[in-house]
Protein backbone atom coordinates (compact mmCIF):
# COMPACT_ATOMS: atom_id res chain seq x y z
CA UNK A 1 0.00 0.00 0.00
CA UNK A 2 1.19 3.66 -0.53
CA UNK A 3 3.18 5.68 2.23
CA UNK A 4 4.77 8.84 3.13
CA UNK A 5 4.78 11.36 0.09
CA UNK A 6 3.03 8.93 -1.75
CA UNK A 7 -0.01 7.94 0.04
CA UNK A 8 -3.71 8.36 -1.39
CA UNK A 9 -6.35 10.41 -0.20
CA UNK A 10 -9.69 8.38 -1.08
CA UNK A 11 -13.02 10.96 -1.07
CA UNK A 12 -16.34 9.15 -1.63
CA UNK A 13 -19.60 11.20 -2.04
CA UNK A 14 -23.00 10.45 -3.30
CA UNK A 15 -26.58 10.58 -2.45
CA UNK A 16 -27.74 9.87 1.14
CA UNK A 17 -28.26 6.05 1.48
CA UNK A 18 -26.37 5.03 -1.60
CA UNK A 19 -23.45 3.09 0.44
CA UNK A 20 -20.58 5.12 1.23
CA UNK A 21 -19.64 4.16 4.97
CA UNK A 22 -20.20 0.42 3.38
CA UNK A 23 -17.58 0.97 0.19
CA UNK A 24 -14.77 2.59 3.05
CA UNK A 25 -15.63 -0.32 5.51
CA UNK A 26 -15.09 -2.40 2.33
CA UNK A 27 -12.08 -0.14 0.52
CA UNK A 28 -10.61 -0.66 4.71
CA UNK A 29 -10.99 -4.53 5.13
CA UNK A 30 -9.85 -5.67 1.34
CA UNK A 31 -7.12 -3.12 0.89
CA UNK A 32 -5.88 -1.84 4.42
CA UNK A 33 -6.59 1.88 3.81
CA UNK A 34 -7.21 3.74 7.36
CA UNK A 35 -11.14 4.53 7.06
CA UNK A 36 -11.59 7.88 8.86
CA UNK A 37 -14.64 8.37 10.28
CA UNK A 38 -14.83 11.42 12.54
CA UNK A 39 -18.32 12.07 13.81
CA UNK A 40 -17.32 15.12 16.50
CA UNK A 41 -15.89 17.90 16.81
CA UNK A 42 -14.12 19.83 19.74
CA UNK A 43 -14.08 23.53 20.75
CA UNK A 44 -10.59 23.60 20.17
CA UNK A 45 -10.77 21.78 17.00
CA UNK A 46 -13.32 24.11 15.71
CA UNK A 47 -10.81 26.86 16.03
CA UNK A 48 -8.02 25.34 14.86
CA UNK A 49 -9.13 23.95 12.06
CA UNK A 50 -10.43 27.56 11.09
CA UNK A 51 -7.01 29.01 11.55
CA UNK A 52 -5.73 25.86 9.34
CA UNK A 53 -8.13 26.11 6.64
CA UNK A 54 -9.62 30.07 6.71
CA UNK A 55 -10.43 31.11 3.21
CA UNK A 56 -12.15 27.83 2.72
CA UNK A 57 -14.24 27.80 5.86
CA UNK A 58 -15.35 31.05 5.11
CA UNK A 59 -16.32 30.17 1.12
CA UNK A 60 -18.18 27.28 3.14
CA UNK A 61 -19.72 28.94 5.60
CA UNK A 62 -21.23 31.72 3.18
CA UNK A 63 -22.88 28.72 1.45
CA UNK A 64 -24.26 28.03 4.66
CA UNK A 65 -25.55 31.40 5.54
CA UNK A 66 -27.33 31.42 2.02
CA UNK A 67 -28.78 28.09 2.87
CA UNK A 68 -29.92 29.88 5.87
CA UNK A 69 -31.43 32.46 4.11
CA UNK A 70 -33.90 30.09 2.33
CA UNK A 71 -35.05 28.48 5.26
CA UNK A 72 -35.24 30.54 8.02
CA UNK A 73 -34.49 27.74 10.53
CA UNK A 74 -31.53 28.19 13.29
CA UNK A 75 -31.52 24.57 13.98
CA UNK A 76 -30.39 23.35 10.06
CA UNK A 77 -28.10 26.25 10.48
CA UNK A 78 -26.31 25.21 13.12
CA UNK A 79 -26.63 21.85 12.13
CA UNK A 80 -24.77 22.48 8.79
CA UNK A 81 -22.08 24.07 10.42
CA UNK A 82 -21.52 21.12 12.52
CA UNK A 83 -21.46 19.33 9.50
CA UNK A 84 -19.09 21.81 7.44
CA UNK A 85 -16.17 21.12 10.62
CA UNK A 86 -16.83 17.84 10.93
CA UNK A 87 -16.31 17.10 7.28
CA UNK A 88 -12.97 19.80 7.67
CA UNK A 89 -11.74 17.27 10.54
CA UNK A 90 -11.53 14.37 8.32
CA UNK A 91 -9.74 15.93 5.67
CA UNK A 92 -7.30 16.75 7.93
CA UNK A 93 -6.83 13.68 9.54
CA UNK A 94 -6.40 11.84 6.24
CA UNK A 95 -3.79 14.59 5.38
CA UNK A 96 -2.07 14.03 8.62
CA UNK A 97 -2.05 9.97 8.77
CA UNK A 98 1.41 8.12 7.64
CA UNK A 99 -0.85 5.48 5.14
CA UNK A 100 -3.70 5.61 2.64
CA UNK A 101 -6.82 6.66 3.43
CA UNK A 102 -10.80 6.47 3.01
CA UNK A 103 -13.05 9.14 3.54
CA UNK A 104 -16.80 8.96 3.27
CA UNK A 105 -18.55 12.28 3.46
CA UNK A 106 -15.64 15.23 3.51
CA UNK A 107 -16.02 18.46 2.11
CA UNK A 108 -17.25 17.29 -1.21
CA UNK A 109 -20.49 15.78 0.45
CA UNK A 110 -21.55 18.99 1.70
CA UNK A 111 -22.76 20.29 -1.27
CA UNK A 112 -25.61 18.20 -1.36
CA UNK A 113 -26.14 18.84 2.06
CA UNK A 114 -26.46 22.43 1.44
CA UNK A 115 -29.23 21.91 -0.77
CA UNK A 116 -31.74 24.43 0.52
CA UNK A 117 -30.79 26.38 -2.52
CA UNK A 118 -29.47 25.91 -6.15
CA UNK A 119 -25.74 26.28 -6.55
CA UNK A 120 -24.21 27.71 -9.77
CA UNK A 121 -21.11 26.26 -11.41
CA UNK A 122 -19.36 29.10 -10.28
CA UNK A 123 -20.45 28.49 -6.57
CA UNK A 124 -18.85 25.02 -6.82
CA UNK A 125 -15.93 26.05 -8.79
CA UNK A 126 -14.74 28.76 -6.33
CA UNK A 127 -15.23 26.33 -3.62
CA UNK A 128 -13.56 23.70 -4.86
CA UNK A 129 -10.13 25.20 -5.82
CA UNK A 130 -10.39 26.60 -1.90
CA UNK A 131 -11.11 23.20 -0.18
CA UNK A 132 -8.55 20.80 0.93
CA UNK A 133 -9.77 17.36 -0.77
CA UNK A 134 -8.89 13.40 -1.53
CA UNK A 135 -6.01 12.71 -4.29
CA UNK A 136 -8.89 10.30 -5.77
CA UNK A 137 -12.38 11.54 -6.00
CA UNK A 138 -15.16 8.83 -6.25
CA UNK A 139 -18.87 9.32 -7.06
CA UNK A 140 -20.81 6.11 -5.38
CA UNK A 141 -23.84 6.14 -7.73
CA UNK A 142 -23.68 2.56 -9.06
CA UNK A 143 -27.04 1.64 -7.05
CA UNK A 144 -30.22 3.15 -6.29
CA UNK A 145 -30.93 4.59 -3.17
CA UNK A 146 -32.95 1.33 -1.20
CA UNK A 147 -34.53 3.91 1.89
CA UNK A 148 -35.05 7.67 1.61
CA UNK A 149 -33.50 8.61 5.08
CA UNK A 150 -35.40 12.00 4.33
CA UNK A 151 -39.09 11.32 4.72
CA UNK A 152 -41.83 13.42 6.51
CA UNK A 153 -40.72 11.72 9.95
CA UNK A 154 -37.05 12.91 9.29
CA UNK A 155 -35.82 16.45 10.78
CA UNK A 156 -36.12 17.83 7.43
CA UNK A 157 -39.95 17.10 6.93
CA UNK A 158 -40.47 19.40 10.06
CA UNK A 159 -40.52 22.42 7.53
CA UNK A 160 -43.33 20.83 5.52
CA UNK A 161 -43.29 18.38 2.51
CA UNK A 162 -42.51 21.33 0.42
CA UNK A 163 -39.72 22.61 1.00
CA UNK A 164 -38.28 19.00 1.82
CA UNK A 165 -39.20 17.81 -1.94
CA UNK A 166 -37.22 20.98 -3.44
CA UNK A 167 -34.39 20.24 -0.96
CA UNK A 168 -34.51 16.43 -2.44
CA UNK A 169 -34.87 18.39 -6.22
CA UNK A 170 -31.74 20.17 -5.64
CA UNK A 171 -29.73 17.91 -4.24
CA UNK A 172 -29.65 16.06 -7.17
CA UNK A 173 -29.75 19.40 -9.26
CA UNK A 174 -26.46 20.08 -7.41
CA UNK A 175 -24.64 16.60 -7.53
CA UNK A 176 -25.10 16.95 -11.47
CA UNK A 177 -23.26 19.87 -11.33
CA UNK A 178 -20.79 18.78 -9.34
CA UNK A 179 -20.13 16.00 -11.60
CA UNK A 180 -19.58 17.84 -14.51
CA UNK A 181 -16.76 20.58 -12.50
CA UNK A 182 -15.31 17.28 -11.14
CA UNK A 183 -14.99 15.64 -14.14
CA UNK A 184 -12.69 18.72 -15.81
CA UNK A 185 -10.55 18.83 -12.86
CA UNK A 186 -7.08 17.63 -13.32
CA UNK A 187 -5.26 17.99 -10.08
CA UNK A 188 -7.15 14.47 -9.02
CA UNK A 189 -8.22 11.12 -10.25
CA UNK A 190 -11.81 11.20 -10.45
CA UNK A 191 -14.27 7.86 -10.48
CA UNK A 192 -17.64 6.94 -10.85
CA UNK A 193 -18.66 3.32 -9.49
CA UNK A 194 -21.65 2.81 -12.26
CA UNK A 195 -18.76 3.30 -14.92
CA UNK A 196 -16.11 1.68 -13.18
CA UNK A 197 -15.88 -1.06 -10.49
CA UNK A 198 -14.00 -1.06 -7.49
CA UNK A 199 -11.70 -3.19 -8.68
CA UNK A 200 -10.33 -1.68 -11.30
CA UNK A 201 -10.35 2.06 -9.46
CA UNK A 202 -8.09 0.12 -7.17
CA UNK A 203 -6.03 -0.82 -9.66
CA UNK A 204 -5.85 2.06 -11.85
CA UNK A 205 -4.47 3.93 -8.29
CA UNK A 206 -2.54 1.40 -7.22
CA UNK A 207 -2.47 0.95 -3.70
Amino acid sequence: MSQGSDKIIIELFGLPGVGKSTLGRLLKERHGVKHITATSVTRAEYLGLFLRYPRSVMAWLVLIIKNYHATKSLKHLRYNAALLFVAFKKIHQARLAETSTVVDEGLLQRFLSYSDILLTRKQIEEVIKLSPRGTVIICVNDRVVEKDRYDQAHDRGSQGSERLERWRSNMATNIATLVTVLKETKSEFYFETATTSIDDIIKQINI
